[in-house]
């Protein structure tokens, strides 16, 4: 009698053909894998992965029949025996999740943690539109549209990667609408009363503290990419620092738009370059220090809370975020009448549509500035006035 035995367990020679064996829904499967026409090693060990695979998503609830033996009497056998859970996959999903951003990962653990409070148990295949509504619109759920839309662009994904999987067949969540959100405008500050705040932390605070708002004011970059920004990125001969990274959460990343950009200085962020030199230049690492610690910005949360906002509320202006220093940036040169192009540029946008839409309210003021230069381009030559003979 001709042997069987492969050496793989649940792998046997059917005549001239490779069975496989396994149990689901309670019944011994037996199925011819056709496209291994060969008795080979090779062929056994593709066997054996492809029988492991099968077991694999037995066990994970995700396997079909039909998907893998559609011409078999069992194709139509269905599992019933288990039903993934919302709280179960969305564990499995967090674990999974490829490299992120630390802020990133938060967000999303955040988000899945509020759905669990909701829809934990319930199994993936029984969770309703009116489900997630209620949800959104429960007493412990978010306030704000942009968070309501946050929470529901997780579990977008959160289900689409179940219907990948096979564990739904349609991502319920796309029957919700996003809540209509509009952007804060910005709330920057006018020429005089950042010269008022940097005249205010000149006189009371340390020179670093100074230098580092000084700087965020005469050239727009993102707290996030200031305070990451390290010697070697100056440019003092040419006049210009390189921006390609930014610190989050104690953690370096790339920069918002992913894109290494070169921003041109002016005198007022020279000169608080050559102020703040004495202070941390010989180190050679990060520009900017927290004068308290002598050590290197490890965020942006401090030198907002001990000097920003006492600064603003010293001179009577209203609270607003430190984020202000880069909308001041581009909304005074907007005004003065400098080119949008240049703006863009400076500020890192993708896009030239993406600074005037920005800073959309504050064309108007920069458009008048462009319509005195047309006038005087555009003024008549008036003749002089012929005097007698």
């Amino acid at each position: 009698m001709v042997s069987t035995d492969t050496g793989y367990k649940g792998v046997e020679i059917h005549g001239d053909k490779i069975r496989i064996s396994f149990m689901y829904e309670g019944v011994r499967c037996r199925e011819v894998l056709p496209e291994l026409t060969r008795l080979t090693q090779a062929s056994y060990r593709l066997a054996a992965k492809r029988r492991d695979e099968i077991l694999a998503r037995i066990e994970f609830g995700t396997f079909r029949y039909g998907d893998y033996f559609p011409q078999s009497p069992k194709a139509g056998i269905k599992q019933i025996g288990r039903r993934e859970t919302f709280q179960s996959w969305s564990e499995q999903w967090l674990e999974q999740l490829p490299g992120i951003e630390t802020s990133t990962r938060r967000a999303y653990k955040s988000a899945v943690a509020f759905w669990n409070n909701h829809i934990a148990t319930r199994p993936l295949t029984d969770i309703l539109p009116m489900h997630i509504n209620s949800a959104l619109a429960s007493e412990d759920g978010p306030k704000s549209a942009k968070t309501k839309n946050n929470y529901l662009s997780v579990l977008r994904i959160v289900l689409e990667s179940a219907r990948k999987n096979r564990l739904i067949t349609e991502n319920q969540a796309n029957d919700i609408d996003m809540l209509p959100y509009q952007a804060p405008e910005p709330k920057p500050l006018s020429k005089g009363e950042m010269d008022k705040v940097l005249a205010h932390m000149a006189a009371n605070y340390d020179e670093q503290a100074w230098a580092y708002f000084a700087f965020a004011f005469a050239t727009g970059i993102r707290p996030s990419e200031l305070i990451a920004l390290s010697w070697g990125d100056i440019d003092f001969v040419n006049r210009t620092a390189t921006v390609e990274r930014a610190l989050v959460a104690a953690k370096t990343k790339a920069t918002k738009t992913n894109q290494v950009r070169s921003v041109r200085l002016n005198d007022v962020a020279l000169e608080a370059l050559v102020r703040q030199k004495k202070h941390t230049f010989m180190g050679g690492g990060r520009i900017f220090h927290n004068p308290a610690t002598g050590r290197p910005w490890s965020n942006e949360k401090h030198q907002r809370t001990k000097y920003w906002a006492p600064a603003l509320k010293a001179v009577g202006l209203a609270a607003r975020d430190a984020y202000q220093t880069r909308h001041t940036y581009a909304t005074i040169l907007l005004s003065s009448g400098v080119h949008p192009s240049f703006i863009q540029k400076q500020l890192g946008h993708s896009t030239l549509v993406t600074t005037l839409k920005r800073y959309a309210r504050f064309l108007p003021e920069a458009l008048e500035a462009e319509m005195e230069k047309a006038n005087l381009v555009f003024a008549p030559q008036m003749p002089q006035t012929r005097t007698g003979t």
